[in-house]
């Protein structure tokens, strides 16, 4: 078993999903769609007898190609139902899943950070890729869910202090500096 076979997997069932609930919609089935928790139960299901460096490896590859943003939210929510252990440090992976104009699947991949990672390490970790500009001044939203991890919300000053300092340096129309 191999990543790329993890992500077939899961682009074909992704793929399956979508295509048979559209037809359902279209049909005016709607009681008949599967919910999106069944799908990932089916995936994760199989994804346990996979090696989980393995299987990380495969769903990290969802989010670092643009083809499959469709797919991403079943990565993520995959990567934290079945806790799945990271091989790759913090930064990397939001790197990854940050790669692109927006992230996807936002609350899964905060809740995996918190679990993967810790909230302090991930919390630093995006303060610095703000601090150095890395990051898309639209993935903001991320970071403020990122900093209620586990339900309480918590007071940023230095966030506060370094988003301004990082708009102020020149940031124009919204696109990644």
């Amino acid at each position: 078993m191999t990543s790329d076979d993890v992500v077939r997997r899961v682009v074909s069932a992704h793929n399956q999903f979508g295509d048979s609930n559209w037809a359902l919609l279209q049909s005016g089935r709607q009681s008949e769609c599967e919910p999106f928790e069944h799908l990932c139960d089916r995936v994760l299901a199989w994804l346990r007898g996979v090696d989980p460096a393995v299987a990380f490896q495969g769903l990290l590859s969802v989010f670092l190609n643009p083809d499959m943003i469709g797919n991403q939210d079943l990565a993520a929510e995959l990567l934290l139902r079945g806790e799945i252990a990271s091989t790759v440090p913090v930064g990397e992976f939001l790197d990854a899943v940050l790669r692109f104009d927006y992230p996807s699947s936002t609350d899964a991949v905060a809740d995996y950070l918190a679990w993967a990672f810790g909230r302090a390490e991930s919390l630093a970790a995006i303060h610095a890729r703000l601090a150095a500009g890395g990051m898309h001044w639209y993935h903001l939203g991320f970071v403020e869910h990122a900093l209620t991890l586990g339900g309480q919300e918590q007071p940023a000053p230095a966030l506060a202090g370094d988003v301004a300092s990082w708009l102020s340096q020149g940031v124009s129309g919204g696109i990644n500096p």
